[in-house]
């Protein structure tokens, strides 16, 4: 598939979101999810006792891991982070982001650090240069992973570390009838508005993974012809 020059003229410095979301490496991964559930953010910058960036927290990370959020620190699931420029092309940055699995790279200026470039940031800017007329059927997935309305969500969440991916179709009787993600699961599961304190969740947790799919999809599936 080409890649149009005006795709590759758009930089990181035209798309990226200035500010960001900090933790320290030695607070608790708990102490993250309310951020995560608050900020709607994909990840969260690590920093250090100096104050330096030593890498990112990623959402999905926590979901797929097995460790107790409560009693685990921030660096035992910290990843090391492409860096980027303000000047780097999204094309460059598109493909940092699928070889490093991390889909909210830091933007730094020397060792400064000046905001995050989401795939969304990416997405966005793609679009911009042009690249909206390429069509769904050049860059979909095909023959997609799906998941039953009736399927627990423990087998859904346990799909999802083995598999690799944070989103997943819905259906019944072969019919799409909704989305599942992650950030349903950590809605609803690990951090349900209802409850408010971690013992709470935790105590819960077990009993509401044997919920179905149903109950805390996304619906209904907004859906694409491959030729749009």
């Amino acid at each position: 598939m080409a890649i149009s020059k005006a795709v590759v003229s758009v930089t990181v410095e035209d798309v990226f979101s200035k500010g960001f979301v900090s933790v320290h490496e030695d607070d608790t991964l708990s102490s993250c999810l309310s951020l995560f559930g608050k900020e709607k953010m994909p990840a969260l910058a690590v920093l250090n006792s100096k104050g330096k960036l030593t890498g990112v927290l990623a959402l999905r990370w926590i979901i797929r891991s097995r460790v107790d959020p409560s009693k685990t620190k921030v660096k035992v699931l910290t990843r090391p982070a492409p860096k980027v420029t303000l000047n780097d092309p999204i094309c460059r940055v598109a493909r940092l982001m699928i070889e490093s699995d991390i889909r909210k790279l830091p933007v730094q200026s020397g060792e400064r650090l000046l905001g995050f470039v989401s795939e969304e940031d990416v997405i966005r800017g793609a679009v911009a240069g042009g690249w909206g007329t390429t069509e769904v059927k050049e860059i979909m997935t095909k023959n997609p992973f799906v998941v039953d309305e009736d399927d627990s969500v423990g087998s859904v969440l346990s799909l999802f570390r083995e598999q690799g991916f944070s989103h997943a179709p819905v259906v019944s009787d072969g019919k799409l009838v909704g989305v599942i993600s992650i950030r349903d699961i950590i809605e609803h599961v690990f951090q349900p508005r209802q409850r408010q304190t971690l013992g709470e969740i935790v105590g819960d947790k077990a009993k509401s993974l044997g919920v179905p799919v149903k109950g805390i999809m996304s619906k209904p599936a907004i859906t694409v012809l491959p030729e749009n």
